[in-house]
C-alpha cells in the first residue's frame, strides 16, 4: 500500500513539473499571448518599425525614403 502511495506521488510530481514546463515554454516563445512580459527583449528601432510599415504598404516609396531620411537611416 505504502509503494502505491509512493508511486502515485512520482507520477503527480512529474505531471506537475511538465505542465510548468509546457506552460513556461509557451510563454516565453516568440509568438507568445503575452510578448514582452516576461522576457522584455529588445525593442523595435525606429528603422524597423518604418520598414515594416512599408513591406505592409503602409507607406510608399517616396514617404519611406523620406521619413528614413528625417530619422537618419
Amino acid at each position: 500500500m505504502m509503494v502505491f502511495g509512493f508511486l502515485m506521488l512520482l507520477i503527480f510530481t512529474g505531471l506537475m513539473i511538465t505542465i510548468a514546463l509546457v506552460v513556461g515554454g509557451v510563454l516565453l516563445s516568440n509568438n507568445s499571448p503575452l510578448p514582452g512580459i516576461f522576457r522584455p527583449g529588445k525593442e523595435k528601432t525606429a528603422i524597423e518599425l518604418l520598414e515594416e510599415r512599408y513591406v505592409r504598404g503602409e507607406i510608399d516609396r517616396k514617404e519611406f525614403e523620406k521619413m528614413r531620411a528625417e530619422i537618419g537611416g
